[in-house]
């Protein structure tokens, strides 16, 4: 039986296919009329060693945008497959880019490795048989990356790559674009502390909860504090230098941070009324973990509506829902990260509730866009340590949830749970 070049080089390309791809399902492969080749070649580009690998092709609709941790080494593998004319060339495209802080305060600069990582056929082998298939590997390590900046003075990483194949008649395929990028620190510790009662604390309770509880993270987002003085109180005992108040007097809402406070914001929804538990509050603030800025937003949603009419968070409230709003408006912009808390007295439909089941248009508005710390890690009611859950850490994508603690009983006496939530690089 005669068989074709045709057959012959299916053949050869399904056995290489099966070969190299024993964890990754094959290129798929188009029929051509013999001896003829005037469709471009298969792409296909994927990850190893990463915690989420990617795989895109041709026929990938978008590309990838991830962010990578100080750790990672990847390695990037390029493959371009046609069965008739070969593959001619195959490999990345692109740029890496370096942001380091500059000699001068408040300057940066960026080091750009353009990326084009072709291989070509050489002359001697144009009379070998056809590479039907071709595999270019590249490895990006993060930590051999942050060195191209003095120490301390790393930034960002940014790389944009693609796979780009030629086949033998001269046809060009690529992947979609991917982007992956590094900043800022793998891990943050953040807590939310609802301090307010109907009478006050002793200096000792702040000098306390700032010693024990402040102490256990990178960023305490306070609720009820009632002026700066007690707010630095917990701020010393903690090691939280940095304070940013919504008020002086009558402060409410207070970020405190190991690191610095910058472009602070203010916001408190006010509906017509005369007691103060009608007042919704945001605060935000960058703070500069690793040379990059963490977005900080702390809040507390008031109990009355207008006219002073009690609003249970059982109920959704147009107040609390212009707060809410207050907080996407001072979101980064994505990918950016952010971290959101406070007490919000309002029903996720998720965790404790007087009244099970009911989600509030508040709570379902940020978690349009953020990450419940509480229902992305699928806690128990028990792990909040409350009747009802009105106290919330939430995330911008950039971080995600990896632990939850609420049941710490040095949060006495304050009858609000200290929350506590670690945050990771997905």
């Amino acid at each position: 039986m005669v068989v074709s070049s045709k057959v012959r080089g299916l053949v050869l390309l399904g056995a290489l296919l099966a070969g190299c791809t024993t964890t990754q399902p094959q290129l798929p492969v188009e029929e051509q009329p013999l001896g003829v080749d005037a469709t471009a070649p298969k792409v296909r580009f994927s990850s190893q060693r990463l915690r989420q690998n990617f795989q895109l092709d041709q026929d990938s609709t978008q590309g990838v945008d991830l962010r990578l941790r100080s750790t990672d080494q990847v390695d990037l593998v390029a493959v371009g497959a046609d069965p008739e004319s070969g593959i001619h060339q195959v490999g990345l495209q692109g740029e890496i880019r370096v942001t380091c802080l500059g000699e001068q305060p408040g300057l940066s600069r960026v080091l750009v490795e353009p990326i084009d990582d072709l291989v070509y056929v050489d002359a001697q082998e144009e009379t070998s048989p056809l590479r039907l298939l071709r595999v270019r590997r590249f490895s990006l390590d993060v930590g051999v990356e942050k060195t191209k900046c003095a120490p301390g003075h790393f930034v960002e990483l940014e790389a944009s790559l693609k796979v780009v194949a030629v086949n033998g008649q001269g046809l060009a395929q690529e992947s979609p674009a991917v982007q992956l990028r590094a900043f800022g620190p793998d891990q943050i510790t953040v807590g939310v502390l609802n301090v307010k009662a109907e009478q006050p604390y002793l200096d000792s309770d702040y000098l306390r909860w700032g010693a024990i509880l402040g102490r256990t993270v990178d960023v305490l987002l306070l609720n009820g504090v009632p002026d700066r003085r007690r707010a630095e109180l917990v701020a010393t005992m903690a090691g939280l230098p940095h304070v940013a108040l919504l008020h002086e007097e009558n402060t409410d809402v207070a970020i405190l941070s190991r690191k610095p406070l910058t472009r602070i914001q203010r916001q408190v929804v006010t509906p017509e009324g005369q007691l103060p538990e009608r007042l919704s509050a945001v605060l935000g603030a960058d703070a500069l973990f690793e040379n990059y800025p963490l977005r900080v937003i702390a809040a507390h949603f008031g109990t009355l509506e207008a006219q002073d009419q009690y609003a249970g968070p059982e109920v959704s409230s147009l107040s609390r829902f212009l707060a809410a709003e207050a907080i996407l408006e001072m979101l980064p912009e994505e990918p950016g990260p952010a971290i959101v808390g406070g007490t919000l007295n309002a029903y996720s439909g998720v965790g404790p509730q007087v009244h099970p089941g009911i989600r509030t248009d508040e709570m379902a508005l940020l978690s349009e866009r953020l990450l419940d710390s509480f229902a992305w890690l699928k806690r128990p009611d028990g792990a909040h340590c409350s009747e009802q859950r009105l106290d919330y850490l939430m995330s911008t994508p950039a971080y995600v949830p990896t632990r939850y603690e609420a049941c710490f009983s040095e949060a006495a006496p304050t009858t609000h749970p200290f929350v506590r939530v670690t945050f990771e690089v997905p």
